[in-house]
C-alpha cells in the first residue's frame, strides 16, 4: 500500500499579521455584529421556552 505524506502547513508570524491586523482593524464593527447575533440566538433559545412556562401552568 502506498504511503502517503499530508502538506505541511507553515504557518508563521508573517502569515498571520495581515489577518489579525485586519480584525483589530475591525473590531469596532465585529464586535457589535457579533454580539447581535448572539443575543438573537439566545433570545430564539429563550423566548419560546419562558412563553411555554407561562401558558402551561
Amino acid at each position: 500500500m502506498p504511503q502517503t505524506t499530508l502538506p505541511f502547513l507553515d504557518l508563521s508570524q508573517d502569515i498571520l499579521a495581515p489577518i489579525l491586523y485586519g480584525i483589530y482593524a475591525n473590531i469596532s464593527t465585529i464586535l457589535p455584529i457579533g454580539l447581535g447575533l448572539f443575543s438573537i440566538f439566545l433570545g430564539i433559545r429563550i423566548i419560546p421556552a419562558v412563553i411555554s412556562r407561562l401558558f402551561h401552568t
